[in-house]
């Protein structure tokens, strides 16, 4: 392990929730999630934030959380022990969200993107929210970026931003979790997406491409990628 990927770990290990048992997983493919073994709820609910997609990552996940349910995962992997200290993740939330009482923590797979997401919970394993962290150039644009989204997203079509705030020595953003279970993958366009693109159309808003608010945003970041930018606007 790099030094890079063991300061992000290390980052990830101080996310954890204090006075908690915290197993530490390593996926295929680099990526690592902290699960707190409060209780099966809080367990269960954890097994949301592992990213499976293809069916070789559904079937590790399932046979992953089956192997923690028979408490076999104690004499496989390891378990970070509970300590008294402080939570400073906790403590900067806790007067946006009263009921948080635990977190899950995922790293993601090591590479210039990589960055934490943290699934937030109560202590009977419901979603508060979830909190993305990023502490390289790269990756904290890509976070500023989906919270300016999130803020100029209409009502009631996607998550809500909490709040947006430097974080140790990097930058985090909170949001509130959607209602309902993750659609598997798809390539059409069916008829409940076509719903959510529908919803996202303001009446009265229209734009020429190249004119566009979040277009003209692009082109003010561009520098020298501004040619190749300005080809792919004139596609659209």
């Amino acid at each position: 392990m790099h030094s890079g990927e063991a300061h992000i770990v290390d980052v990830a290990r101080a996310f954890r929730p204090a006075g908690r048992d915290v197993l530490e997983i390593i996926a295929p493919g680099g990526s690592r999630l902290f699960v707190p073994l409060d209780n099966r709820r809080v367990r269960r609910s954890s097994s949301r934030l592992y990213p499976a997609f293809r069916w070789k990552e559904r079937v590790y996940q399932a046979a992953l959380w089956t192997w923690i349910t028979l408490k076999g995962a104690r004499f496989t992997h390891r378990v970070i022990p509970r300590y008294a200290g402080d939570w400073p993740l906790g403590d900067l939330l806790l007067s946006d969200l009263p009921t948080l009482s635990t977190a899950t923590v995922y790293v993601g797979i090591p590479g210039p993107i990589q960055k934490i997401t943290v699934q937030l919970m109560d202590d009977r394993g419901g979603v508060l929210g979830f909190v993305k962290y990023a502490d390289k150039p790269s990756t904290r644009a890509l976070v500023a970026n989906e919270a300016h989204m999130l803020e100029v997203l209409p009502e009631n079509v996607g998550p809500h931003l909490i709040r947006m705030v430097p974080f140790l020595r990097g930058e985090l953003s909170v949001q509130t979790p959607l209602p309902g279970r993750a659609r598997p993958p798809s390539r059409r366009l069916d008829a409940a997406l076509m719903r959510f693109v529908e919803r996202l159309i303001r009446p009265g808003e229209a734009y020429v491409a190249s004119e566009h608010p979040f277009t003209e945003s692009l082109y003010a970041r561009s520098s020298e990628r501004r040619g190749l930018l300005e080809e792919i606007i004139a596609d659209l």
